[in-house]
């Protein structure tokens, strides 16, 4: 405790310092401060997580089909690829990224940020929303990367 004390001190005259007054100076003004300008609003935009999760549910069998594509080559490919997209004010994708995989193919990664794009969400009101979403790969067992049973 007697820590924070000594350090209190100190900020506040670090502070005093730092804004450029003696802070003897600045204690004897009268003269009131000048009022500060508002600040302007800045836009809102929200989208709850249930419309972001109803969008990609609805449009699941676009992204699976770019990964199943992709297994026909690459039938050991799996992981987790993050697609960072902005949705602005009309409910369109203005950008899409990859940001993050454990999955690196070039083709996949094309796909789905080309598929992202095409998305329309519901109007998130003035401004932007930024999505960083992680979409997980796994073979199934009945696609084509399933083992095959060996005949005798």
């Amino acid at each position: 405790m007697r820590h924070l004390l000594l350090l209190l001190p100190l900020a506040l005259g670090s502070a005093a310092c730092a804004s450029g007054q003696d802070s003897r100076r600045a204690s004897t003004v009268d003269k009131a401060p000048s009022p500060q300008p508002a600040p302007e609003q800045q836009p809102t935009a929200s989208l709850s997580v249930q419309e972001v999760r109803d969008v990609i549910r609805a449009n699941r069998e676009d992204i699976r089909g770019c990964y199943e594509k992709r297994l026909e080559t690459r039938p050991e490919l799996h992981g987790v690829v993050t697609v960072k997209f902005t949705i602005v004010s009309d409910g369109t994708v203005s950008e899409a990224a990859v940001t993050k995989t454990t999955a690196p193919d070039a083709e996949l990664e094309d796909c789905l940020v080309t598929r992202v794009k095409t998305w329309a969400f519901p109007r998130p009101g003035d401004g932007k929303v930024v999505i960083s979403y992680p979409f997980t790969f796994e073979p199934s067992p009945t696609g084509p990367s399933a083992p095959r049973p060996t005949s005798d």
